[in-house]
């Protein structure tokens, strides 16, 4: 594995999301990384179900780009992972003989986010993101749009704060009827 990022306009605290110091100068940050994980017996290639007949290699793929500058925050972020030996599905017996399959998954997708900041640190947060399967990965890993917009406030920064949000994930017909709803309402603390 490897990750290469490139900061043309100085130092951004870029592991961090939104503005909060509200930067007077602009801040970039333009990243991408490639992994592979050959044999692994795990349906999300480091996490999830442990297949049972075999073992499969994945290719990651990443790349995403961070602005900063007086209160605005923009994220982009493009994933992608493939089963790179084209085994959709591995295929063997259990003990009893009967069949057994068990489908990798495969998909791309990018995330796209941008926040505010205000003085004091009140921020509005809009989200969007999309996911597509590949052809022939595991049926139950749909295509999906989700969106969503939050609220918070910064007592201390990232170590204590009030955040709100409603996300909405919405299948591929991009009909909002069939959308599944969640709001969330947390205090954060850290110490």
């Amino acid at each position: 594995m490897g990750r290469l990022e490139l900061r043309p306009l100085g130092p951004i605290d870029d592991d961090s999301e939104g503005d909060l110091e509200r930067r007077d100068k602009p801040g970039l940050a333009l990243g991408a990384g490639l992994a592979g994980n050959f044999n692994t017996n795990r349906q999300r290639s480091t996490t999830g179900t442990t297949y049972v007949g075999g073992t499969t290699d994945y290719l990651h793929v990443a790349a995403d780009a961070v602005f900063k500058w007086q209160g605005f925050a923009a994220q982009l972020e493009f994933l992608f992972k493939n089963d790179t030996d084209d085994t959709d599905v591995i295929r063997s017996v259990n003990a009893m003989g009967a069949a057994v399959s068990e489908w990798t998954r495969s998909a791309s997708g990018w995330i796209a986010q941008a926040s505010y900041t205000f003085d004091p640190p009140f921020e509005i947060v809009g989200r969007y993101s999309k996911l597509n399967a590949l052809a022939g990965t595991d049926p139950r890993l749909v295509d999906a749009d989700e969106y969503g917009v939050g609220f918070n406030y910064y007592i201390n920064g990232h170590q204590f704060k009030i955040q709100t949000d409603w996300i909405a994930k919405v299948p591929s017909a991009d009909d909002f009827s069939d959308a599944a709803h969640v709001a969330h309402l947390q205090l954060d603390a850290t110490f």
